[in-house]
């Protein structure tokens, strides 16, 4: 599902920056990427976090806590620091 979020993501998304010469397409495609394979916060977004939650080891509420505070360092990180790293390299 990561992989599908990000395919149409960026297929709507590239059209859009295109029209802008001051973004990098394929800067913006690698970060769509990134931060579309970073659901592991909540419950259904991976295996390994549902065997978790439904383990007992802990509570669905303070997951989703944790893996909110999470992606939005994260994001800011991305947005902050990838954008500027992947349009100097690419």
């Amino acid at each position: 599902s990561h992989m599908v979020t990000a395919q149409l993501v960026s297929s709507v998304a590239i059209p859009i920056f295109l029209a802008n010469p001051s973004l990098n397409p394929a800067a913006i495609t690698v970060l769509i990427g990134i931060l579309a394979s970073f659901g592991s916060g909540t419950p259904p977004a991976m295996p390994y976090v549902a065997f978790a939650v439904s383990s007992g080891w802990s509570k669905p509420k303070s997951m989703f806590k944790v893996g909110i505070y999470l992606f939005i360092v994260v994001v800011i990180l991305s947005v902050l620091l990838g954008y500027p790293l992947a349009s100097s390299i690419l």
